[in-house]
């Protein structure tokens, strides 16, 4: 097993002993796994370990245990379930600064800043406006990765408010000596701008009516459709977009169903409006 030393007092740290610390946890962590299926969301997440010589660390493959049904929203999450530290590595070893250490979700996690952010897409490709910034969080004990900020300027040159995107890993569990995050959320600010008013008020009211509805629904399915409406009226009012996704279970060296992989080993996720 690899090690790597960083201090994590109050001053500053060697950027690349964090990189290297990040990078020789994450390769410890799945010592001996070659694939493995995570469950969410009534979808069966498959990763495979890439052996080729793409830059992709997982091919990646979704099916649905029930298949009449479409992907949920939050699919959007799947390309962030496992991220791609291997790229987040590549990326910063181009270059990248010591901000700090802060707590983060109760965790004490160390602060990089790249030098090159659009070098560190996680989960899909470079947005067509680039990416401003990006801060990276490494867990000070594990050296997991604890989150990820990207700062993304508005395709609009008549617009100022940048957009935010922030994605955490929480809840970290062991299964069968892999451990992984069993919640991803990501929260993107300043989406309001993008809206235009009089679709703000026809949504607004669309979503008024759907909230009398759900009030009528048995428990259980009342709860997650008034939730799915209040992130909809968060984005209405505040601009502020949340996902989350979270596990049910994790199967490691399972097998795989025939076929997942037969595409290109990026997948493509596509939600119903």
């Amino acid at each position: 097993m690899a090690s790597v030393y960083v201090g994590c007092g109050t001053g500053s740290a060697d950027p690349n002993d964090i990189i290297d610390a990040m990078e020789a946890s994450f390769e410890d962590n799945l010592d001996g796994v070659e694939t493995f299926t995570i469950y969410a969301a009534g979808m069966e997440v498959h990763h495979r370990l890439n052996t080729t010589d793409s830059l992709a660390f997982f091919d990646l493959g979704v099916t649905l245990a029930d298949s009449s049904r479409a992907l949920p929203e939050s699919a959007r999450l799947i390309p962030f379930l496992v991220p791609d530290v291997p790229k987040l590595v590549r990326g910063l070893r181009t270059g990248a600064r010591f901000v700090g250490t802060e707590t983060l979700n109760g965790q004490q996690v160390h602060v990089l800043e790249a030098d090159n952010p659009s070098s560190l897409i996680v989960g899909t490709d470079a947005p067509s406006g680039g990416i401003s910034s990006a801060r990276i969080y490494v867990d000070v004990e594990s050296h997991a990765l604890r989150g990820v900020t990207m700062e993304m300027p508005p395709l609009d040159t008549t617009l100022t408010e940048a957009i935010v995107q922030h994605v955490r890993y929480e809840q970290f569990r062991d299964v069968e000596g892999f451990t992984l995050p069993f919640k991803v959320r990501s929260t993107t600010e300043g989406l309001r701008q993008l809206i235009p008013d009089v679709l703000r008020i026809v949504e607004g009211g669309n979503l008024a009516i759907a909230r009398a509805q759900a009030q009528q629904l048995p428990p259980g399915e009342r709860e997650v459709e008034l939730a799915r409406i209040a992130t909809r009226e968060r984005l209405l009012s505040e601009g502020i977009q949340e996902d989350v996704l979270t596990v049910d279970s994790v199967h490691v060296n399972s097998e795989i169903p025939t076929g997942v992989f037969a595409e290109a080993d990026v997948v493509t996720v596509e939600l119903e409006n």
